[in-house]
Parts: C-alpha cells; structure tokens; sequence
C-alpha cells in the first residue's frame, strides 16, 4: 500500500504482491532485472530488429552460464 501510494495509485503490482513474496519470488525477480541492461544490449546492436534478437539470444543461451551475460554484451 505505501509503495502504490508513492506510485501515484498505480494497482499494476497488486496481483504479484497478493500471491506472496518469498526469496524465491524476489530472486527470480532480481535476476531478470540484471539482465535487462545485457538485454538491452544485444537489442541496440542489432538495431532493435526482433528476428536478429531472438536469434543472439538464443545462440547465448546456449553458451555455459558463465558466459550468457558477455554473450549478450558482444564481449
């Protein structure tokens, strides 16, 4: 309720906090958000075109996982 309130009203998040927050829900939460500027990367080197992300994305994904982050960035 306090963070709707600073939010201006915004209800967009009520569901996901009626669930329940537990560690696992908040990892999941916080892992995708890392991702998002590595994401965002790969999207802004092909020029926002979807076939070429999802295309880099994929071939990423099936590098090892400690290599998907750099794969995404172009490093």
């Amino acid at each position: 309720a306090t963070l709707r309130a600073a939010w201006g009203g915004y209800a967009g998040y009520d569901a996901y906090f009626a669930r329940g927050v537990n560690n696992a829900s908040l990892g999941a939460v916080a892992a995708y958000a890392a991702m998002v500027p590595d994401f965002q990367a790969l999207l802004a080197r092909v020029d926002g075109h979807l076939p070429a992300f999802t295309e880099g994305a994929r071939v990423c994904a099936q590098r090892p996982q400690t290599e998907r982050a750099a794969c995404l960035r172009g490093s």
